[in-house]
């Protein structure tokens, strides 16, 4: 922070949630969110990436991903813990509050960063997007990992595990692997610590035991849109048989560990750059409703079975009257149902030929979207090899399996050049 006199001088700033770029920061008549803030990374473009940056600060950021965990709201001290994303030729920014995701979900324009202590402590550089990473000097002393936690033997569920009678001595440990499951799954997970987990019996499972002497060998239980954690140590099996909670993971140290994510589905070592869960919301009539309408659940995995690709404005009729019914929709019902068992969508991706978007569809057995999730980005969705019901007027055919969505033309032509 910076310093007045000696002391330190909070700075205070305006947050937006979910702005589409930079302008609505500087120029919304409306007053955002005044919040403290405190800066936990300063990332550094190129003059060139932060003006895209700050034209589309809702497009997911790789840098937003990697360094998000730092990116928190302290309800206690209304202070936002937050990203500062500048440049060295200019002295503005735009403070980054991610609250988990990889975009800009609440944000704040800074005239002069240099307001701001900060202290170069590292560089980054990823793919082809070179830049730096600061640590404000001032925050790496205030930096306090969680060395220690009381374990309990064998739990029934996180709530008895959080108000076991038993003051047990902390013991220290060493997390091995840490596993990042969907909220869903993690709630499952925490209602019967007993449960088998296959996720759980990994090759390195017997890693996780314990030594007189030496720390707890043990992994992390954590969830994308939650700050609580759960330490285990399964002793070789598939199940919670030692665990210890942990409010808040980011005190966790979790550097150089591996990470294993599960999607709801299968287990993974690599997240995946695609969107694999959704919200479905029950009765949404248009795509701008979404938040007035209760979902189902939480995040669930989804499974597409086929995208249907309107023009522009049939795309647009639907996405405003989708408690219409239509014909595609009731000719695909035996493609969209809900199986309970991995808690999955079986659906629909119904978009418009230039939609950078799109919705998700389960009709349950009608002609109308009974359940809906918005997708704002297509790109975010793996999309290979999932049939195409088209129903533009120059469609060649009904269906086709697209490779990268090329035409004919295209793939000849490449296997012209091979």
């Amino acid at each position: 922070m910076a310093k007045e006199q000696g002391k330190e001088k909070d700075v205070y700033a305006e947050f937006y949630r979910m702005p589409v770029n930079w302008r609505e920061l500087k120029e919304d008549p409306f007053p955002g969110d005044r919040w403290k803030v405190q800066v936990e990374r300063v990332v550094e473009l190129t003059q060139d990436d932060f003006e895209e940056f700050r034209e589309n600060l809702c497009e997911y950021r790789r840098f937003i991903e990697t360094h998000g965990q730092c990116a928190y709201f302290d309800e206690e001290e209304n202070c936002a813990h937050c990203l500062l994303v500048t440049t060295s030729e200019q002295k503005e920014g735009i403070l980054v509050e991610a609250e988990g995701f990889s975009y800009a979900r609440y944000a704040a324009y800074i005239p002069d960063s240099r307001v701001l202590e900060l202290t170069e402590t590292e560089a980054e550089k990823e793919g082809e997007l070179a830049y730096k990473v600061y640590t404000p000097k001032s925050n790496m002393a205030a930096e306090q990992k969680i060395k220690n936690a009381r374990f309990y033997f064998r739990m029934a569920n996180l709530v008895n595990l959080k108000e076991c009678p038993v003051d047990r001595e902390p013991e220290s440990f060493q997390i091995i692997r840490r596993f990042c499951l969907p909220r869903w799954k993690f709630m499952e997970f925490a209602s019967d610590l007993a449960r088998r987990n296959p996720w759980l019996n990994r090759p390195d499972a017997k890693a996780f035991y314990y030594e007189i002497g030496e720390p707890r060998k043990c992994a992390a239980v954590t969830t994308d849109d939650s700050r609580e954690a759960i330490l285990v140590d399964t002793q070789g099996y598939d199940y919670a048989r030692i665990c210890a909670y942990i409010p808040d993971y980011r005190r966790l140290e979790l550097s150089g560990v591996s990470v294993t994510y599960y999607n709801g589905i299968k287990a993974v070592d690599e997240k995946s750059p695609y969107i694999e869960t959704a919200v479905f919301y029950r009765g949404a009539n248009t795509l701008y409703g979404f938040e007035n309408q209760n979902p189902h659940s939480h995040e669930d995995s989804f499974q597409i079975e086929k995208q249907v690709v309107l023009t522009d404005s049939d795309y647009m009729e639907f996405a405003t009257n989708m408690k219409e019914d239509y014909e595609f929709l009731f000719s695909n019902h035996s493609s969209m149902y809900f199986e309970p068992d991995r808690q999955c969508w079986h659906c629909l991706f119904v978009t418009g030929e230039h939609a950078p978007g799109g919705i998700l569809v389960d009709s349950e057995g009608y002609a109308h979207a009974e359940y809906s999730a918005l997708i704002p980005y297509k790109k975010k969705l793996n999309l290979s090899g999932i049939p195409i019901e088209s129903h533009l007027p120059d469609a060649h055919r009904k269906e086709q399996i697209p490779g990268d969505q090329e035409t004919k033309e295209s793939h000849k032509g490449r296997e012209g050049e091979r």
